[in-house]
């Protein structure tokens, strides 16, 4: 009775772990996504954005906010939704579970069929996450705003700032250069350059969800053609289906 039970159990957990998405594939899409969006999307996004404030590293707390929560938020949204068994009526449907199976569950299959949904559920996800930091409300919007000002008190003053290129790495995975840019440097100017209004700080940062919006492509509709910014497509289904 005890080797028919073991063997059970063995046979069951086999059966698991060639059925669903299990955590080295649920951690691997996440950091495949935030590694996508942060070097195609939000590092050049803030770059433009950080000129604008004519302070360097202005937004390093957004930056920070982001590499720190997103992961969580992708991961409770996308394998809230990707989930289960993939059976119906007791049947295995065909294409499950790789490469593309037609049942909404937990396998590499179904977020390959159902991608629209899982494009869709990243790029909300990271909103999210851009629109609560970007709040006047936030720590992060105040630690923002009292960096552009100290970074301004500065250049009165008669600082140079320099802007330097800059590495970023995901959780849990080696840091690899993913967004540079040629240093540059902003030298102190006549006064009334620099003497923005905090409205006009305040303008700035209620652009990134727009502004995040327009970057991917957004269409308020979900459609085939929506996002194609913020896709890739081709690139994270197989990514995706390396995992069994």
């Amino acid at each position: 009775m005890r080797s028919f039970c073991v063997s059970t159990l063995v046979a069951l957990l086999l059966f698991s772990s060639a059925y669903a998405c299990e955590e080295v594939c649920k951690s691997g899409t996440i950091s495949k996504l935030m590694d996508k969006y942060t070097t195609d999307v939000l590092e050049p996004y803030f770059a433009r954005k950080e000129e604008q404030f004519q302070v360097p590293h202005s937004l390093d707390p957004l930056r920070h906010a982001i590499q720190l929560e997103c992961p969580d938020v992708l991961n409770a949204n996308v394998f809230g939704y990707f989930r289960g068994k993939c059976q119906r009526n007791g049947i295995e449907p065909k294409g499950c579970p790789n490469p593309d199976c037609p049942s909404r569950c937990g396998t590499p299959g179904s977020m390959v069929h159902f991608f629209p949904k899982l494009r869709r559920l990243g790029f909300e996800s990271i909103r999210t996450v851009i629109k609560n930091h970007t709040d006047p409300t936030s720590p992060t919007y105040k630690q923002i705003q009292a960096r552009v000002e100290q970074g301004r008190e500065l250049r009165k003053k008669g600082a140079p700032m320099r802007f330097q290129p800059r590495t970023y790495g995901n959780r849990d995975i080696p840091i690899s250069v993913l967004y540079m840019r040629q240093p540059f440097e902003i030298h102190p100017k006549m006064e009334d350059v620099y003497n923005h209004k905090r409205s006009g700080d305040s303008d700035i940062l209620h652009e990134f969800v727009p502004g995040f919006e327009a970057s991917c492509g957004y269409k308020a509709e979900e459609s085939g053609t929506d996002l194609k910014n913020c896709s890739w497509e081709a690139e994270m289904k197989n990514f995706i289906l390396q995992f069994p």
